[in-house]
């Protein structure tokens, strides 16, 4: 360790930093600490709870929640594993505090960092499947079968952790406890250090940033043209109604046009929610990406890049809050759970059922 970041046990005790010059002072590390464990704590009961409600629900079993699903595992595992980047934080002597569990370090960084770009591209899938169920109907159950979710599910997770092991096995970068970042991260001290950064953030951000543009775009442009123009069409014209293979009415009528008009409405709400959560992610990940693309070799970077990592964690257990505020099919669901009134939950699935009766 070198002399930058070296630190005395009564350096600790006072009220100033580890030493003159020194990047980050302990009261800091602390603090980013405290705000790792409240992410934890309300990601891993948020996420856990998102994927419970798809779990006992039908009704939330849809092709699109298969992502969102898939997206909460990724949130989860980021969430719970925050909990060992924060004790390495809070470690007083600045380093991992369990050395024979080195590897457990090593893990996390590991995980946080990668299902980080998971949680990236199945935002990206979920753009894509909303574009198509909105825009080509006709041809959506043709591409979303078992086995195309299967793969695309696939793709999500595996690119992502295998760039992320790759990278170091080749001698680019690698994971563990950084001792200017204070935490386990990826490794800032090494000559390859930027290359890793700017690798991953090549190959985590773009494509799924411009795809999740061109999806949430293009959904807009068409709703804009053809919505209204759709309501007076169903109004002249006797159809069969079909969402996801399902017949909801074969009749004209005017309950079978105010039928159409929910779903066509509650697809858009769904629609609007997860372009929320897209939103909200471009937000609070943005400015630590950009920052990030850039070498940090002063006090106020080491800084602006700490508290720049908050809300970007952040990210993780925010989703779960906006589907238990704003999405039409997931916030009833998941407030009959936070009551537990699990019988009350409708269209009950076989696990759920078995559940409630372990409850009895």
């Amino acid at each position: 360790m070198t002399t930058e970041f070296a630190v005395t046990t009564s350096n600790l005790s006072s009220s100033h930093g580890h030493g003159e010059g020194a990047p980050i002072f302990y009261a800091e590390n602390v603090f980013v600490a405290i705000m790792n464990l409240l992410i934890f704590f309300i990601g891993s009961i948020g996420n856990f709870g998102v994927i419970l409600a798809v779990l006992f629900c039908r009704k939330l079993q849809t092709t699109t929640n298969v992502f969102v699903f898939s997206l909460s595992c990724a949130d989860l595992i980021t969430s719970l594993f925050l909990f060992w980047l924060a004790v390495a934080r809070l470690s007083p002597s600045f380093g991992w505090p369990w050395p024979r569990a080195y590897w457990l370090c090593k893990v996390s960084a590991y995980l946080v960092f990668t299902c980080f770009g998971v949680s990236v591209y199945n935002l990206a899938a979920i753009s894509v499947n909303r574009l198509i169920l909105i825009t080509r109907p006709n041809i959506y159950t043709k591409i979303y079968t078992r086995f195309n979710i299967a793969v695309m599910i696939s793709i999500t997770w595996l690119l992502p952790l295998v760039v992320g092991a790759a990278l170091p096995l080749a001698g680019i970068g690698g994971f563990g406890y950084d001792h200017r970042d204070h935490t386990c991260s990826d490794l800032d001290n090494l000559p390859t250090a930027h290359l890793f950064s700017l690798a991953h953030t090549i190959v985590g951000l773009p494509v799924p940033l411009l795809v999740l543009t061109f999806s949430y775009a293009r959904i807009y442009i068409h709703v804009r043209r053809h919505f209204g123009k759709q309501l007076r069409q169903q109004k002249e014209m006797s159809v069969s109604v079909t969402m996801n293979g399902s017949t909801v009415c074969t009749v004209p009528s005017a309950a079978c046009e105010r039928r159409q008009a929910q779903i066509i409405q509650q697809q858009l709400e769904i629609t609007k929610n997860l372009f929320t959560v897209f939103i909200i992610f471009v937000i609070i990940i943005a400015p630590f990406f950009i920052f990030n693309l850039f070498p940090q070799n002063s006090p106020v970077s080491y800084r602006i890049n700490l508290y720049l990592s908050v809300p970007f964690l952040a990210n993780s257990a925010i989703n779960p809050l906006i589907y238990a505020a704003r999405h039409p099919q997931f916030k009833g669901v998941l407030r009959l759970m936070m009551l537990c009134k699990y019988r009350e939950i409708p269209e009950q699935t076989a696990f759920l059922q078995r559940f409630t009766k372990t409850l009895n």
